[in-house]
């Protein structure tokens, strides 16, 4: 681009999203040392829970991103043997995460992923995900379900298929 050439919106856009990612990921880090990389982010969601056959809103509500981890690259065990819940939970060893940058109280949501094929046969520990209606529906490996409400309908959609990848992969 010459000096003189007026800079178009489309660059000034994309100059903003690099930027937004960069920040976010910054942000991200200070969280959680392990990740690796921003897979995605939408700017509005909230999350529910699923009690008592009825959702009830938590105060949690934000910026949602899902994310890679390094500390599942280094678990060279985790692609050789099925671990259970536990050993997961405890040890932190999720590939996977998702946060949502909470604007209502200090305090952020967050969830950790791994694919099921490396979950011990436990049936009723295993991620879920799927799609209802405005909600992506989320059984963590404690077994508690969360619905996370994303603004944007094409975030939603892409949110979903990518926490569907990486939970069935």
């Amino acid at each position: 681009m010459a000096k003189d050439e007026p800079i178009t919106s489309a660059e000034q856009q994309q100059a903003f999203d690099i930027y937004r990612k960069a920040m976010t990921f910054n942000i991200l880090s200070r969280y959680d040392p392990q990740v690796n990389q921003l897979l995605y982010l939408s700017s509005h969601c909230v999350v529910y829970e699923f009690i008592d056959n009825d959702w009830s809103k938590l105060d949690y509500q934000g910026t949602i991103c899902l994310y890679s981890r390094k500390e599942y690259e280094k678990q060279s065990n985790i692609q050789q043997h099925s671990l259970d819940t536990k050993t997961i939970i405890s040890n932190n060893l999720f590939q996977f995460g998702i946060i949502i940058f909470n604007r209502n109280k200090p305090e952020n949501f967050s969830i950790g992923i791994i694919p099921n094929k490396f979950i011990a046969n436990q049936s009723d520990k295993k991620l879920i995900v799927e799609q209802q209606n405005e909600l992506i529906i989320v059984k963590d490996l404690v077994g508690t379900v969360y619905g996370l409400w994303v603004f944007d309908s094409k975030d939603r959609e892409m949110i979903y298929k990518m926490l569907d990848y990486c939970i069935n992969q």
